[in-house]
């Protein structure tokens, strides 16, 4: 889907699996496929997976935005947000981020809302060093605030392969 990016991090015996997601305001195309994706990554024994699904995935519910943004919390918004908790507890995934920080704030109206989120596996959650939001950092002409996300998980140094130099030649 081009509304998904991923990738795979492996150190030590862990494999993290990385996927950034934009999700269409009136389409869950990009969570299925995230999701099918998911269900396919190959086993590796011996090997710990963890999982992590972020990005905007522009729905509001009251398990995450601020209580006075429920005029967000339509039936239609809530069912279309049902449908990421569904998947998001069919992976056993945790929010990171904590409920009630906004992620967005709107041009016109500069009301503060939260459609961006940071989901995980329980392990990894274990290891969360930081997930916050920074609006200081916010790029000039956007209306999302980057998420901060720090892991503290030990990190081997990847080996360097031996390369020609050319320049002996």
């Amino acid at each position: 889907n081009p509304d998904v990016s991923a990738i795979t991090l492996r150190s030590g015996s862990a494999s993290i699996h990385l996927f950034n997601l934009y999700v269409d305001q009136h389409f869950d195309h990009a969570l299925r496929a995230t999701a099918r994706a998911t269900r396919t990554l190959p086993a590796e024994p011996g090997r710990e997976q963890h999982l992590i699904w972020l990005g905007d995935f522009n729905r509001h519910s009251p398990h995450w935005d601020s209580a006075r943004n429920d005029h967000l919390f339509t039936s239609a918004a809530l069912a279309r947000a049902q449908v990421l908790l569904n998947m998001v507890a069919d992976y056993d995934l945790y929010m990171a981020l904590p409920p009630g920080i906004p992620t967005l704030e709107a041009t016109r109206t500069r009301n503060e809302t939260r459609p961006d989120n940071v989901f995980c596996t329980s392990d990894l959650l274990d290891h969360l060093h930081l997930c916050d939001t920074d609006p200081a950092r916010r790029p000039v002409k956007t209306d999302h605030y980057p998420i901060l996300t720090t892991f503290a998980i030990p990190l081997e140094a990847a080996q360097q392969a031996p390369r020609r130099n050319f320049r002996n030649v």
